[in-house]
């Protein structure tokens, strides 16, 4: 049967060393995890990490290695021009600029996969490099994304999951000094119209959000901050 979802991941080394015991060796095998489960992905990543990811997908011809992909060209990053301040209250060793914009170019990086479309689907879905170290039982998870991967959805469908409730208009340092888990960034899933609008949203909202703020946020807070002031 014929999968409906592209996956769409990338992984960019952002840390001269590794944090914690995660280096990249880590994450490749935890990317093995996923690609083992046969879904159809694109591949995203920059000039260093370019070879050893060709050599790892020779095992997968569900993988596809999107072309060279650098965080400098992204528009979020252009906005590195701009006077901000990062969030007070973050794991500052991990939490870098580099990092907060990375997290920001998802939905370009989907909104580029779902102009390629390389492998034909009506629906497209982010998933984090290596998301397979928080699977409490990899077999089960593998097996359940490969199910979903066939399934068929609405024509229009944007899910996205997410731990907390709807945060409080009036007080915006719930989104500009701490993370806010309203919404997960790990996953999201979406046709190809409420992916376009979800990435106009960003071109139109990303900066002037920085502008009025100050402050250079997390993807999943500026999602939040999207749903409260904006029709989406």
């Amino acid at each position: 049967m014929k999968s409906s979802i592209t996956f769409v991941t990338a992984f960019v080394n952002l840390y001269d060393k590794p944090l914690d015991y995660k280096d990249n060796e880590w994450r490749y095998d935890n990317f093995k995890k996923l690609a083992s489960s046969g879904i159809n992905i694109c591949l995203y990543t920059n000039n260093e990490c370019y070879g050893r990811l060709s050599e790892i997908i020779v095992d997968y011809p569900n993988v596809k290695l999107m072309e060279i992909f650098n965080l400098e060209e992204t528009f979020v990053y252009k906005s590195k021009s701009l006077d901000y301040t990062l969030p007070s209250n973050r794991n500052e060793r991990k939490d870098t600029e580099n990092y907060i914009f990375l997290q920001n170019s998802k939905i370009e990086i989907v909104y580029d996969a779902v102009n390629k479309n390389v492998w034909d689907s009506t629906h497209f879905a982010w998933i984090d490099f290596s998301i397979a170290y928080i699977f409490k039982n990899i077999e089960r998870t593998i097996n359940y994304l490969s199910v979903l991967s066939k399934r068929t959805f609405s024509e229009k469908l944007l899910v996205i999951p997410g731990c907390w409730n709807i945060p409080d208009k009036t007080d915006i340092t719930v989104l500009t000094e701490r993370v806010n888990w309203r919404f997960c960034g790990t996953f999201f899933l979406g046709d190809f119209g409420s992916i376009v609008n979800f990435y106009q949203l960003y071109k139109e909202h990303f900066e002037s959000f920085i502008l009025e703020h100050k402050k250079l946020v997390w993807e999943v807070n500026f999602w939040a901050w999207l749903e409260l002031n904006t029709h989406w």
